[in-house]
This record gives C-alpha cells, structure tokens and sequence, in this order.
C-alpha cells in the first residue's frame, strides 16, 4: 500500500481503517502519540516525528499526522485497515508476478510482494484471475497494459 500524502488528518486516517476520527484519536491515546486530556500530540510522537501543524482551512492550525508511520504503528498495534482502501488516498496497487492465492483468504490474488492484487467473489473465480494474471505477466502483457494505461492517463 501507497498512501499518496505524507501528512493526513485523522479523519483521513480513519477512512483507512473504517473509523470515525474520534476512535483514531483515542487510538493515538492508547499508543501514547496524543494527550488524552489535551486532545494535543504527544512529546513522543513529536519527538518520533509522528505529526506537524498544518494551517487549517479556517483560522489557526491543527495537527496532521506522518502517513507512512502512523499507519504502520496503528498496523503493529493490530488495527486493521480496510479492505478496500479509498483511491483518493492509497495508490492502486501495481501488479507483479507471479501471482498467488492469499493464504488468509481464498478469494484474494496477492502480487509477488504479498500486497492485494484482486479480490474475487469465490474461491474459483480467484483462482481463474489468478491463472490469466499469470498468463499475461509471464507474456509481458501487464507491463504494457499499464505503460498504455499511463500514457493515456492525463488525455
């Protein structure tokens, strides 16, 4: 996964994860990035380089949050992100053979890094995507579906 901005605000985050900003919040208490009564972030997560100020669209401030590291430290402290992600804020994921079927899940095909490629209705149907994803990386046939696919991307 490919978070498209450094910085998010929690609500951001929570999009990620399927929760209001209030519940990323008290998840940030919990992990000790933000004061619980101060609602501010931590010396910790200061010093961890966990947030900033951002200008807000009103007048003065508030906090915004290291995608990258905040994301993985929700991740570590098992919150789950969402199946599937928002494209406003995450990069579709680019595909990479060869391909197999999740361990976890029957009817996800993962990319050679283990990052979600497809997800199909049914055990079968993964299997069959996963089969002609096969055929057409081991042809070359992704690379330039995907170089066309850039190339007419800004017409």
């Amino acid at each position: 996964m490919k978070i498209k901005y450094n910085y998010l605000t929690q609500t951001q985050i929570g999009s990620l994860f399927g929760e209001s900003s209030h519940k990323i919040g008290k998840w940030l208490v919990e992990l000790g990035l933000r004061d619980e009564k101060s609602k501010k972030p931590t010396n910790e997560a200061h010093r961890g380089g966990y947030c900033e100020t951002a200008p807000s669209g009103q007048v003065g401030y508030h906090w915004v949050w290291n995608a990258e590291k905040t994301v993985e430290r929700l991740r570590q402290a098992n919150h789950r992100l969402l199946s599937d992600l928002p494209e406003e804020l995450v990069e579709p994921p680019t595909l990479t053979g060869p391909f197999r079927i999740s361990a976890s899940c029957s009817k996800e095909v993962l990319n050679a890094d283990g990052t979600l490629a497809v997800r199909a209705g049914c055990r079968r149907n993964a299997v069959v995507v996963m089969k002609l994803l096969d055929f057409a990386y081991q042809r070359g046939l992704i690379n330039k579906l995907t170089e066309r696919q850039q190339g007419t991307a800004g017409e």
